[in-house]
């Protein structure tokens, strides 16, 4: 092949991974959930591009938000748990009524990791604290929807795909939809000393796609994994000064 094609060639492998990760991220984007009253006004939040991190936000205009060295994580709210559906609901924790314990579980894990991430950021852009001041920001987070996942049945499927790989693609794809859980959340961004609403997003996931679906042995190993993404993910947008980042590809061979 002659050197000259070589650039265009270039170009053309760049555009073609950049269409294909478009449609992956477009693809798996889920509709969002239903607003809350957790929010303060919920409709000035925007619809992002699929590859955003947060399906929806709002930023106040004309912040200063370098003079925010501080956050104060509040406790996760999980009065605003939107109701399931019957299908949703067709789960052992139901049933065996562990389910509001659970809420408040990875209530609890959603806000540790959103703390250990500020904590362990290798920028040390903000530092957790109590204490409220005037360089310091409180975030507030609502658990607003918890789904597991039906763990037998995927276990089966994962099963399955291992014994009949063809399945993957074909008769497994709706199983796995229906098979998977979901989990979403609200949050605001807050001035810890006037109480000023300077941020709000708002997001709702379901399990990547994966060749083998580990994390989905157990009720809630695919929330989990949501969360830990989320809390990488707000760490990178306090980094970029508030400015959108784009989220990893939902994509994995193995999730666990």
């Amino acid at each position: 092949m002659s050197s000259r094609w070589l650039p265009l060639l270039a170009v053309g492998c760049v555009l073609g991974l950049t269409t294909g990760c478009h449609l992956i991220y477009k693809e798996t984007r889920v509709a969002p959930a239903p607003d809350t009253t957790f929010l303060p006004d919920p409709g000035r939040m925007q619809e992002q591009p699929p590859e955003a991190a947060f399906q929806r936000c709002w930023i106040a205009p004309n912040v200063n938000w370098g003079r925010y060295h501080k956050v104060i994580v509040a406790p996760v709210n999980i009065d605003h748990l939107i109701r399931q559906s019957w299908w949703e609901r067709q789960s052992y924790v139901e049933k065996l009524g562990f389910y509001q314990g659970d809420c408040r579980r990875i209530a609890d894990y959603l806000g540790k990791v959103f703390r250990d991430e500020l904590a362990a950021d290798p920028q040390h852009r903000c530092q957790v604290t109590e204490v409220p001041g005037p360089d310091t920001l409180r975030l507030e987070l609502a658990l607003v929807e918890l789904v597991p996942t039906k763990a037998v049945m995927n276990s089966i499927e994962e099963v399955t795909k291992m014994a009949m790989p063809m399945l993957i693609s074909t008769a497994m794809g709706p199983l796995s939809e229906l098979n998977a859980g979901s989990i979403a959340i609200e949050a605001k961004l807050v001035d810890s000393r006037t109480g000023r609403v300077l941020a709000m997003f708002a997001d709702r996931e379901k399990a990547e796609m994966a060749a083998f679906d580990l994390a989905g042995f157990t009720p809630y190993g695919q929330s989990e994994l949501i969360v830990r993404n989320w809390g990488r993910e707000f760490i990178r947008i306090i980094n970029a000064h508030m400015k959108p980042v784009t989220r990893r590809l939902p994509f994995t061979l193995i999730t666990f």
